[in-house]
């Protein structure tokens, strides 16, 4: 059925083009297929599904101006050594938004990048593991602000996702059983986060529906990771 199926690209104009494509093809069920963006598909869930996203459903998206005013607040309440240099406390607060940014399209949350630093042998690198275990505080502090602010970020639909499909074994039933049929479209730009959306959709079968086009020569969004 047409409502099994799921296309994923990256852009809103590649989502048009294909639907404009089908329905010369096969006509009006083109209309009944599920063709998004990553980001479009992961909004699309949280707004069918809002009982899921109890940290998203009524919050706003947080602007560039609202994530650097997070990021000075944390810096100002925490004694920093490595993230909050004499000569200028804020300068690292441009780093610590990439790095969050980073690690939300790589799918790691503020407790699994904990845990990860956890590991770290500070005897191998003493002032790297302090300057990624002050990171870590920040990041689970930046989300806690978000929430409390009843914010949420571009990068959060994604990571929301994976995280409440990840905790409600019901829920990710649901979706499986609704999508059967998944195409992923320049999957060379895919990030971790989107990829790890991708494994969790299609794990209930060793042999999924999953057809995948992608050219590493052609990958323009090297900079998401």
């Amino acid at each position: 059925n047409p409502e099994n199926i799921l296309a994923l690209t990256f852009t809103e104009s590649a989502t048009a083009n294909m639907r404009r494509r089908l329905t010369s093809l096969i006509g009006t069920p083109a209309y009944y297929i599920g063709i998004h963006t990553f980001h479009g598909f992961c909004n699309k869930i949280i707004q069918d599904y809002p009982e899921n996203f109890p940290k998203i459903i009524g919050s706003t998206n947080a602007n560039q101006v609202d994530q650097i005013q997070i990021v000075r607040k944390i810096i100002d309440e925490n004694n920093f050594k490595n993230l909050k240099p004499l000569g200028n406390k804020y300068h690292y607060v441009g780093e610590i938004l990439k790095n969050i940014r980073q690690l939300k399209s790589e799918g790691i949350n503020p407790v699994e990048f904990k845990d990860l630093t956890s590991k770290i042998n500070p005897a191998e690198d003493k002032k790297n593991t302090e300057r990624l275990r002050e990171l870590s505080l920040a990041y689970k502090k930046y989300q806690d602000e978000l929430s409390k602010k009843r914010l949420y970020d571009f990068e959060d639909m994604i990571l929301e996702t994976i995280t409440s499909l990840k905790k409600n074994k019901d829920f990710l039933l649901d979706l499986q059983e609704k999508y059967q049929y998944i195409l992923v479209d320049e999957h060379q730009d895919t990030n971790g986060a989107q990829n790890k959306a991708l494994e969790l959709l299609t794990n209930y079968d060793a042999n999924p529906n999953l057809f995948v086009v992608g050219d590493e020569k052609q990958a323009v969004y090297r900079f998401q990771g």
